[in-house]
Formats: structure tokens, C-alpha cells, sequence
């Protein structure tokens, strides 16, 4: 990671947000690491209803 170039360093960043703003607390997640299907959907999930929010302008529910 030490050779970021600036373009890199803003998706990563941005990425970084888009995460965490869907509940996804971890800056590692890697799909291709998700065990389940369930693991997947739920991951799917959470991203949808990220995107729906930043849609229709509301901020997305947490789920517990």
C-alpha cells in the first residue's frame, strides 16, 4: 500500500466511505473471501440499500 498514487489513494478513500456508510465495517472485505452464499447476499444487501438511500437522498437503516 505504500505506493499509492494519488487516483489509487481517492477510489481507496472512497471505497473506505462507501463502506462503512453501508455498515460494512471492515476495509479488507474481499468478496472473493466470503464462505457462504448468505455471507454474499448479505454483503449484496447492505450495498443495495446504500445505494437505494444515496438515491432518494436518506440515510441508510443499520441493520443489528
Amino acid at each position: 500500500m505504500s505506493s499509492l498514487r494519488v487516483g489509487e489513494m481517492r477510489t481507496s478513500t472512497a471505497a473506505r466511505s462507501l463502506l462503512l456508510a453501508a455498515g460494512i465495517i471492515s476495509r479488507y472485505t474481499r468478496v472473493n473471501l466470503l464462505k457462504t452464499q448468505d455471507d454474499f447476499d448479505v454483503l449484496l444487501e447492505r450495498i443495495t440499500d446504500f445505494v437505494y438511500a444515496e438515491k432518494h437522498s436518506r440515510a441508510p437503516v443499520a441493520s443489528g
